[in-house]
């Protein structure tokens, strides 16, 4: 069952080095807690480790103005059919999405054996997403 946390997709940035380590800023770290904790209020389903997944993502993201407002876009951005196919790149949102739920949503993403993603434009922004058990029939 497809799944709705209300939050405008970011995308995993590159980590940032100094002299005291490498970290991720803090924007993208504050962006994760609180997906995880719109997760976490929901209570859905955790998959032990060992258990193969398949996710599924759909990223809704907010148009820019040129696009929001062309009328010609009005019908496509209702239906929400009109591709992202600009930065950032969809594996950076997925990553950011996987980050954030490893450890609560399964024990470690690297029992995600199949992951399908999409990204389109939304005046609704927020992330869809479908967690289960991977078959091979």
């Amino acid at each position: 069952m497809m799944q709705t946390i209300d939050i405008e997709p970011m995308a995993s940035p590159r980590p940032r080095f100094s002299r005291h380590g490498t970290y991720m800023p803090s924007t993208y770290t504050k962006w994760k807690q609180e997906f995880l904790s719109l997760w976490q209020m929901r209570s859905y389903k955790t998959y032990d480790a060992g258990i193969p997944l398949a996710v599924t993502i759909r990223f809704y993201v907010k148009p820019p103005d040129r696009i929001a407002k062309a009328k010609k876009n009005q019908e496509s951005l209702q239906a929400e059919s009109i591709p992202v196919v600009v930065k950032p790149d969809t594996d950076n949102y997925i990553k950011s999405v996987l980050d954030a739920l490893n450890g609560e949503a399964w024990a470690d993403d690297n029992q995600i054996v199949a992951i399908h993603a999409v990204k389109l434009y939304s005046l609704n922004p927020r992330i869809e997403l479908e967690v289960a058990e991977w078959y091979t029939h």
